[in-house]
């Protein structure tokens, strides 16, 4: 004989406790659904959304093959004005300042045609700040100060080309142009850096496509290398003196 159970208690998948009904425990009496209508039922055009900007296009791109319902939600267009509003802001928001009047970065992603909107993220996924890349030995050859400049001005640098190629795809031309030149006092930055490393010698100026340089750019390269040069003097002798005085209190 079977052995009895506790008072409330039921081996019955359909009884949990006492006066409960059969539909409180729906999980005993059926079985769970499969993944792909649990992920159908959770995601929307809205909860899509929400999620894409923690995702790169090739988490986007492979979450979409998991089922058809998820990959008509994540390839709307919407979902990808998202992703290039929130990843590419920086450089949204500067082509927005140079509009007039000023736009925001949503209203920016908005205005690319939709059949370009995977392709625009691409490109711009791939900007980056050649030849202004440094190998990690390469980095040991500036000061502590110099290095925190260079990636500065190299996040400004691939900013303002992630903006000049965004320029090019609204058709925008003319601002395109302006961005040209607004990179090159970043590029003049990132040019001295490179000749304090050591080797004396800076990229032509030519190569640089891209950037639109004044006539006047050598004064300018020279004058700049003349107060890196006054600053990196003023470094090393605040470093010795600080060196001098921890060995005085020895």
């Amino acid at each position: 004989s079977r052995p009895r159970l506790p008072c409330g208690l039921s081996d019955s998948p359909h009884r949990g406790c006492r006066g409960a009904p059969p539909s409180a425990f729906p999980l005993a009496s059926r079985a769970p659904p499969g993944r792909g209508s649990v992920m159908h039922t959770f995601l929307g055009p809205a909860q899509g959304m929400a999620v894409v900007p923690y995702c790169t296009d090739g988490d986007v791109t492979a979450w979409a093959c998991t089922q058809r319902a998820v990959r008509l939600t994540l390839t709307a267009e919407p979902v990808w004005r998202v992703m290039l509003a929130v990843h590419f802001r920086p450089a949204l928001a500067l082509l927005g300042q140079l509009a007039s009047p000023p736009e925001q970065p949503e209203a920016v992603a908005a205005q690319l045609p939709g059949e370009t909107l995977k392709q625009v993220y691409a490109l711009l996924r791939k900007t980056s700040a050649q030849p202004f890349v440094l190998e990690p030995r390469a980095r040991l050859l500036l000061e502590i100060h110099e290095l925190q400049e260079w990636d500065r001005h190299q996040r400004q640098f691939t900013v303002q080309r992630q903006a000049e190629s965004m320029a090019r795809a609204l058709g925008r031309d003319e601002t395109a142009e302006q961005l040209c030149r607004v990179m090159a006092p970043e590029a003049l930055e990132l040019i001295s850096l490179q000749v304090m490393m050591g080797n004396g010698k800076s990229p032509r100026l030519q190569e640089l496509s891209g950037v639109l340089w004044s006539p006047n750019v050598n004064e300018e390269l020279r004058q700049l290398m003349e107060k890196r040069s006054q600053k990196r003097r003023m470094w090393w002798q605040r470093q010795r003196e600080y060196l001098l005085q921890d060995l005085a209190w020895r």
